[in-house]
């Protein structure tokens, strides 16, 4: 039996995903259980199609999917934009590094 009597989850999603001893444990939620889904690091397996944790998402369709990545990609294989359209908000390294968040890298 899965776990659901809190506001917040947390998961490692890869883990979910890879691990053979616990491959469709997010099956056992009801695919409209979550309103909201946040994907840390979503440029890695949610921007592929045929990424090891991207069932996971497509199960959870119904909720809001939102994406956080400093590293945006778009290559051969893996499209962050495909999946999660034009960002919401962009935070460059150079207004980082304007701002005191950021050093810049020697030259």
């Amino acid at each position: 039996m899965v776990p659901t009597n809190a506001h917040i989850f947390f998961a490692i999603y890869q883990a979910i995903a890879e691990r053979e001893n616990i491959d469709g444990y997010y099956k056992a939620y009801p695919k409209d259980f979550f309103d909201l889904v946040l994907i840390d690091e979503c440029h890695r397996g949610a921007a592929n199609e045929a990424g090891s944790w991207r069932a996971i998402l497509d199960h959870f369709s119904s909720a809001v999917h939102l994406g956080l990545t400093a590293t945006p990609k778009r290559t051969d294989n893996v499209d962050t934009y495909e999946y999660f359209g034009q960002p919401a908000y962009v935070y460059s390294l150079k207004d980082g590094i304007n701002d005191g968040f950021l050093t810049p890298l020697p030259s």
